[in-house]
């Protein structure tokens, strides 16, 4: 069973591995980690991550660990940038990453994006697509 070992306002750790958030809806319970991808690829795709991340890595591994044991987990990319048609790992950037992002899926993790930016001439913060393509 996994243990939450403590509480620190939106951070949870549980055994070495710190992730941003434990969502309660109703009777479920759901891990989940949010990662900011703000690298532009083809001007087409956000991306995460831009250079080696080994707590990215733990993070990922950790969330695989979880749905395994029958918990829900959740990675959510949050694309920072305007117009983007979808997200996608960048595996220049850490190809481990990519590799844990495949598996994530392939052992039920949940991964989502969405797109928001800030709209200098309108001094606003512009939600353009709430559920961005996922390319993994």
């Amino acid at each position: 069973m996994v243990k939450t070992l403590f509480y620190n306002k939106t951070k949870y750790k549980i055994e070495n591995v710190v992730l941003d958030y434990l969502l309660k809806c109703r009777d479920k319970t759901i891990y989940t980690e949010l990662k900011s991808a703000v690298l532009r690829i083809n001007n087409e795709y956000a991306s995460y991550p831009d250079a080696p991340t080994i707590r990215g890595r733990r993070q990922i591994e950790k969330l695989i660990e979880i749905s395994r044991k029958g918990f829900m987990s959740l990675i959510v990319f949050v694309a920072g940038l305007p117009f983007m048609k979808g997200f996608k790992p960048f595996i220049e950037g850490d190809p481990v990453v990519a590799l844990l992002l495949e598996k994530a899926l392939e052992n039920g993790v949940m991964i989502k994006s969405f797109n928001v930016f800030f709209d200098p001439y309108t001094r606003s913060i512009v939600l353009d697509k709430e559920d961005l393509k996922i390319n993994i």
